[in-house]
């Protein structure tokens, strides 16, 4: 991630990364295909020297594919 983009309106990365830390605690991470969400957000804030998030990740792909087949669910 390139450090110096920022729009004229916007936080600097660094901030919208630490408010994201603040605001998800030890909360369960969810996402569609977790893995990928969890290397971007690993390699993002190494990027900025900040501590990996140590939440449990849950990938939702598997819930989406159960309740597709069986959408009385």
């Amino acid at each position: 991630m390139t450090k110096n983009i920022k729009c004229s309106d916007s936080k600097p990365a660094v901030k919208v990364l630490e408010e994201f830390r603040r605001l998800e605690g030890n909360y369960p991470l969810l996402a569609f295909h977790a893995a990928f969400d969890e290397a971007m957000l690993i390699s993002t804030h190494s990027s900025f020297g900040l501590k990996h998030l140590h939440n449990e990740w849950l990938d939702i792909a598997l819930l989406a594919r159960i309740t597709r087949l069986n959408p009385k669910i």
